[in-house]
């Protein structure tokens, strides 16, 4: 999902110590502000929202009214797990929601269990705002390509 560091420098030697926190401490935290009507910046960890969100990326999360099928967002599945995956379908009341380089797995949640959406997506300076019509598009292609996937990630990947 996302890491957030507390970074503080001993002034004895000049090494920094790091303390993390729990996924779980991150997410009540981030849903406190977000309620607030603010927005969070998280940094990205892991892979599997490659290649829209890549470990390391900067990701700016806020609330929005309705959540739907396409949005990346912040949530607590129903495994009691925390993910920042798209939405791929809402069924009978329930949210599916699969990380963009996952091939088969998917997570569900109540509409209540997520936090916020994924508003843009920072990478080596360059901002790419998520309600754009050139990101929805891709988007779209990218699920729309669902059962070539594989071999597509793996060309990407190299």
């Amino acid at each position: 999902m996302a890491d957030i560091q507390d970074r503080q420098t001993s002034h004895e030697n000049g090494h920094e110590r790091l303390s993390r926190i729990p996924n779980g401490m991150l997410f009540v935290e981030c849903r406190r502000i977000m309620s607030e009507g603010r927005n969070v910046l998280l940094t990205a960890k892991g892979s599997s929202m490659y290649p829209f969100i890549r470990d390391g990326d900067k990701v700016l999360v806020g609330r929005k009214e309705t959540y739907m099928k396409g949005d990346i967002v912040l949530a607590l599945t129903s495994e009691g797990k925390y993910v920042m995956h798209r939405i791929i379908k809402v069924k009978d009341g329930t949210v599916i929601l699969r990380g963009d380089a996952n091939l088969r797995k998917t997570e569900t949640c109540m509409p209540q269990d997520i936090a916020g959406a994924v508003i843009s997506i920072t990478r080596n300076g360059k901002h790419v705002l998520c309600s754009s019509a050139k990101e929805k598009a891709k988007s779209a292609v990218w699920q729309a390509l669902f059962p070539f996937r594989r071999l597509i990630l793996k060309i990407m990947r190299g």
